[in-house]
């Protein structure tokens, strides 16, 4: 299933960000599914969930856990007292949004810059149905722009509001057709490896991160970083990709312009197109090697396909949501 035609083009815009409070925000953000699990490989620990923090101190009873005993109350009473714990009800969420100029491309329904707006903006109705705080940080080839975790619709509005800023600022300029001059690797690498250690600042131990991107640049600086930061959190990937970055057109001859320049190109050598082809899925095996011992999973997405279909199908849908009475009839 396609997505609406209402999300297509190459920008986004705020009233179709804030429409996508109706596409079913509603997400399983405490807990992770048996599809996400095997997307690791055996190593997946299990999410670390909400924290705990302590409650009160209270006398000790037979059967409570005697490493929770509060010794300095104890010692102050002459009486045993354990200390009892009440769960977080909220949990930091923190959206990595890619911005740079390697995601404006597209050539089915719509580009990849906007592909990952809506998703965070998505992602972002989701952890307010969740009663969780959302930030993040969104970035460009040149930029980055901070958002501290809010609650309730405030928190979902800065994201919206930085989302669409950044993806109106791409622009059609006129690129070389070098094929040297327009490697993806050089667009805005260093700014991926800046964007995960300034994350990895941001961030409290115990969030849920997602990284929305296609990955150009990822080298073993911004390994390290993401390294550190999946240590005390769990992140997840989302790989946004085009069908034409993935398989060659078919068997021809094309010719690309930006207006001042020509290239021409020929996909009738099998052989070539079968490369074009292994190139792409050996990076994206590559990137999933490279994440796997970190347990982070790796969602692969299509500018074509209904991405939030494919998200739903892999994090599943909260249990929760129809019975409580906090999620009905807020900001609809």
């Amino acid at each position: 299933m396609r997505i609406p035609s209402t999300y297509s083009g190459p920008y986004t815009s705020l009233k179709n960000m804030v429409a996508l409070r109706r596409e079913n925000c509603q997400l399983d953000l405490t807990a992770h599914s048996k599809a996400l699990a095997a997307m690791t490989g055996a190593h997946r620990s299990p999410f670390r969930g909400r924290g705990i923090d302590f409650d009160e101190a209270r006398l000790y009873q037979p059967g409570d856990d005697v490493r929770n005993i509060d010794w300095r109350v104890t010692a102050r009473t002459g009486k045993p007292h354990t200390k009892v714990f009440r769960e977080e009800r909220e949990r930091p969420i923190y959206i990595l949004l890619d911005q740079r100029r390697s995601m404006f491309f597209g050539s089915q329904v719509t580009f990849k810059s906007v592909v990952a707006a809506n998703i965070a903006a998505w992602l972002a109705w989701a952890a307010m149905d969740n009663h969780d705080r959302v930030g993040g940080l969104i970035f460009s080839d040149e930029t980055h722009q901070e958002y501290r975790p809010k609650g309730g619709k405030q928190g979902v509005l800065q994201i919206i509001q930085g989302a669409n800023k950044y993806n109106s600022a791409l622009s059609l300029q006129k690129p070389s057709l070098t094929p040297e001059a327009n490697k993806p690797q050089n667009l805005g690498a260093g700014a991926f490896e800046t964007a995960l250690a300034t994350l990895s600042r941001l961030t409290k131990p115990g969030s849920l991160i997602f990284i929305i991107s296609d990955f150009y640049g990822f080298d073993g600086k911004a390994e390290r970083s993401l390294k550190k930061i999946s240590r005390y959190n769990d992140v997840i990937a989302l790989f946004v990709s085009d069908p034409l970055e993935s398989k060659a057109p078919p068997a021809g001859n094309y010719t690309f312009g930006n207006g001042e320049e020509r290239l021409h190109l020929s996909t009738r050598n099998k052989a070539l197109r079968k490369a074009y082809e292994t190139r792409f899925y050996s990076r994206r095996e590559h990137l999933e090697d490279a994440l796997r011992p970190y347990a982070i999973p790796l969602i692969p997405l299509s500018t074509h396909n209904n991405y939030f279909d494919e998200i739903r199908n892999i994090l599943g849908p909260r249990k929760s949501a129809t019975s409580s009475p906090r999620a009905k009839g807020r900001f609809r």
